[in-house]
């Protein structure tokens, strides 16, 4: 590899890089759309259930990262 810690953001419509980041390791986050989060998905969190949504999220981050989440 060239660049051996590299990382690559890539921004696309439609989701046309879901398949290529996949094949190459990548992960691939949905930020539109009415179900994805957004660019400030905790803008809520005084909301209890954003709160719960948030908690959930964050976690699933967390634990993608490669963490271990134990109570």
């Amino acid at each position: 590899r060239r660049y051996e810690a590299a990382q690559v953001y890539v921004f696309d419509k439609g989701g046309s890089s879901r398949i290529t980041t996949d094949h190459v390791g990548g992960r691939f986050y949905d930020l539109g759309g009415d179900a994805s989060p957004a660019f400030q998905p905790l803008a809520h969190v005084d909301n209890d259930q954003e709160r719960a949504w948030a908690q959930e999220w964050l976690i699933d981050i967390i634990v993608g990262e490669g963490v271990d989440m134990t109570p």
